[in-house]
Protein backbone atom coordinates (compact mmCIF):
# COMPACT_ATOMS: atom_id res chain seq x y z
CA UNK A 1 0.00 0.00 0.00
CA UNK A 2 1.85 3.06 -1.21
CA UNK A 3 -0.52 5.41 0.62
CA UNK A 4 -0.07 8.44 -1.58
CA UNK A 5 -3.11 9.00 -3.72
CA UNK A 6 -2.55 9.54 -7.42
CA UNK A 7 -3.02 12.96 -8.98
CA UNK A 8 -6.23 11.78 -10.68
CA UNK A 9 -7.54 10.66 -7.26
CA UNK A 10 -6.57 14.01 -5.70
CA UNK A 11 -8.38 15.88 -8.47
CA UNK A 12 -11.44 13.69 -7.98
CA UNK A 13 -11.49 14.31 -4.20
CA UNK A 14 -10.97 18.04 -4.80
CA UNK A 15 -14.05 18.12 -7.06
CA UNK A 16 -16.31 16.17 -4.63
CA UNK A 17 -17.22 19.15 -2.38
CA UNK A 18 -17.85 21.28 -5.43
CA UNK A 19 -20.49 18.81 -6.60
CA UNK A 20 -21.99 18.12 -3.15
CA UNK A 21 -21.81 21.61 -1.63
CA UNK A 22 -21.45 22.91 1.89
CA UNK A 23 -21.55 20.38 4.71
CA UNK A 24 -19.56 17.72 6.49
CA UNK A 25 -17.01 15.38 4.95
CA UNK A 26 -15.48 12.34 6.68
CA UNK A 27 -12.02 11.04 5.81
CA UNK A 28 -11.41 7.73 7.55
CA UNK A 29 -7.66 7.13 7.60
CA UNK A 30 -5.51 10.17 6.86
CA UNK A 31 -1.94 8.85 6.38
CA UNK A 32 -0.10 12.07 5.42
CA UNK A 33 -3.25 14.14 4.95
CA UNK A 34 -3.32 14.41 1.13
CA UNK A 35 -6.93 13.25 0.75
CA UNK A 36 -8.03 15.50 3.64
CA UNK A 37 -6.29 18.47 1.99
CA UNK A 38 -7.91 17.75 -1.40
CA UNK A 39 -11.38 17.75 0.18
CA UNK A 40 -10.62 20.92 2.20
CA UNK A 41 -9.23 22.75 -0.85
CA UNK A 42 -12.38 21.71 -2.71
CA UNK A 43 -14.50 23.39 -0.04
CA UNK A 44 -12.34 26.51 0.17
CA UNK A 45 -11.94 27.04 -3.58
CA UNK A 46 -15.63 27.84 -4.10
CA UNK A 47 -16.27 29.40 -0.66
CA UNK A 48 -18.32 26.52 0.71
CA UNK A 49 -18.96 26.09 4.43
CA UNK A 50 -18.05 22.80 6.01
CA UNK A 51 -15.57 20.61 7.79
CA UNK A 52 -13.45 17.65 6.83
CA UNK A 53 -13.30 15.23 9.76
CA UNK A 54 -9.85 13.61 9.63
CA UNK A 55 -10.22 10.37 11.58
CA UNK A 56 -7.15 8.30 12.38
CA UNK A 57 -5.45 6.67 15.35
CA UNK A 58 -2.33 8.79 14.72
CA UNK A 59 -0.25 6.22 16.59
CA UNK A 60 3.30 7.11 17.72
CA UNK A 61 5.62 6.78 14.77
CA UNK A 62 2.79 7.67 12.38
CA UNK A 63 3.93 10.06 9.64
CA UNK A 64 1.28 12.56 10.70
CA UNK A 65 0.33 13.67 14.20
CA UNK A 66 -2.84 15.67 14.92
CA UNK A 67 -0.66 18.70 15.75
CA UNK A 68 1.40 18.41 12.58
CA UNK A 69 -1.74 18.00 10.47
CA UNK A 70 -3.31 21.12 12.01
CA UNK A 71 -0.06 23.08 11.56
CA UNK A 72 0.12 22.12 7.88
CA UNK A 73 -3.53 23.09 7.37
CA UNK A 74 -3.01 26.43 9.13
CA UNK A 75 -0.08 27.20 6.78
CA UNK A 76 -2.36 26.44 3.83
CA UNK A 77 -5.13 28.58 5.36
CA UNK A 78 -7.31 25.48 5.61
CA UNK A 79 -7.52 25.25 9.41
CA UNK A 80 -11.17 26.32 9.47
CA UNK A 81 -12.05 23.33 7.30
CA UNK A 82 -10.35 20.69 9.47
CA UNK A 83 -11.62 18.70 12.42
CA UNK A 84 -8.93 16.32 13.69
CA UNK A 85 -10.41 13.20 15.29
CA UNK A 86 -7.79 11.08 17.05
CA UNK A 87 -8.95 7.53 17.67
CA UNK A 88 -10.45 4.51 16.00
CA UNK A 89 -13.05 4.96 13.26
CA UNK A 90 -15.61 2.86 15.19
CA UNK A 91 -15.24 5.19 18.21
CA UNK A 92 -15.76 8.29 16.08
CA UNK A 93 -18.76 6.81 14.26
CA UNK A 94 -20.47 6.67 17.66
CA UNK A 95 -19.27 10.14 18.74
CA UNK A 96 -20.42 11.73 15.48
CA UNK A 97 -23.69 9.80 15.09
CA UNK A 98 -25.80 12.98 15.20
CA UNK A 99 -23.95 14.52 12.22
CA UNK A 100 -24.91 13.85 8.61
CA UNK A 101 -22.13 13.76 6.04
CA UNK A 102 -22.20 14.74 2.38
CA UNK A 103 -19.29 12.41 1.71
CA UNK A 104 -17.52 9.56 3.49
CA UNK A 105 -14.11 8.35 2.29
CA UNK A 106 -13.25 4.91 3.71
CA UNK A 107 -9.47 4.52 3.69
CA UNK A 108 -8.51 3.40 7.20
CA UNK A 109 -7.70 -0.22 8.04
CA UNK A 110 -7.90 -2.34 4.90
CA UNK A 111 -8.60 -5.64 6.67
CA UNK A 112 -11.89 -7.11 5.48
CA UNK A 113 -13.56 -7.06 8.91
CA UNK A 114 -12.51 -3.49 9.72
CA UNK A 115 -13.40 -2.13 6.29
CA UNK A 116 -16.82 -3.83 6.52
CA UNK A 117 -17.29 -2.39 10.02
CA UNK A 118 -16.44 1.09 8.70
CA UNK A 119 -19.10 0.67 6.01
CA UNK A 120 -21.68 -0.61 8.52
CA UNK A 121 -21.04 2.13 11.11
CA UNK A 122 -20.50 5.07 8.80
CA UNK A 123 -22.98 4.55 5.95
CA UNK A 124 -25.97 5.43 8.21
CA UNK A 125 -24.27 8.82 8.81
CA UNK A 126 -24.42 9.67 5.11
CA UNK A 127 -26.97 12.21 3.88
CA UNK A 128 -29.68 10.81 1.65
CA UNK A 129 -28.01 12.12 -1.52
CA UNK A 130 -24.44 11.71 -0.25
CA UNK A 131 -21.55 9.73 -1.70
CA UNK A 132 -19.66 6.89 -0.06
CA UNK A 133 -16.21 6.04 -1.44
CA UNK A 134 -13.76 3.23 -0.81
CA UNK A 135 -10.05 3.77 -1.44
CA UNK A 136 -7.77 0.91 -2.46
CA UNK A 137 -10.68 -0.87 -4.13
CA UNK A 138 -8.06 -2.96 -5.94
CA UNK A 139 -7.23 -4.83 -2.71
CA UNK A 140 -9.03 -8.16 -2.31
CA UNK A 141 -10.26 -7.26 1.18
CA UNK A 142 -11.80 -3.95 0.11
CA UNK A 143 -13.14 -5.47 -3.13
CA UNK A 144 -14.90 -8.16 -1.06
CA UNK A 145 -16.66 -5.52 1.09
CA UNK A 146 -17.72 -3.69 -2.09
CA UNK A 147 -19.01 -6.94 -3.64
CA UNK A 148 -21.22 -7.44 -0.58
CA UNK A 149 -22.84 -3.99 -0.64
CA UNK A 150 -26.63 -4.16 -0.66
CA UNK A 151 -28.28 -3.62 -4.04
CA UNK A 152 -29.42 -0.08 -3.17
CA UNK A 153 -25.80 1.08 -3.52
CA UNK A 154 -24.91 1.87 -7.11
CA UNK A 155 -21.43 2.55 -8.46
CA UNK A 156 -21.30 6.13 -9.74
CA UNK A 157 -17.54 6.65 -10.19
CA UNK A 158 -14.40 4.55 -10.48
CA UNK A 159 -11.29 6.73 -10.47
CA UNK A 160 -8.01 4.81 -10.19
CA UNK A 161 -8.31 3.04 -6.79
CA UNK A 162 -11.43 4.96 -5.63
CA UNK A 163 -14.89 3.50 -6.12
CA UNK A 164 -17.81 5.75 -5.22
CA UNK A 165 -21.41 4.80 -4.53
CA UNK A 166 -24.79 6.44 -4.05
CA UNK A 167 -27.76 4.90 -2.33
CA UNK A 168 -30.88 4.67 -4.46
CA UNK A 169 -34.33 4.33 -2.93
Amino acid sequence: HKGLESSVEMHYLYKIPQSLGSGNYANLGTFRGASVAALAFGLKEVNLKGKVYAIDIYHPGHKMSPEKLMNEFEKLELGDYLEVCKGFTYEWAKKLKTIKFNYIFIDADHNYETCKEDYELWSPLLKEDGILSFHDSNLNTVAKVISELPKEWILIDHVDRIKSFRRIE
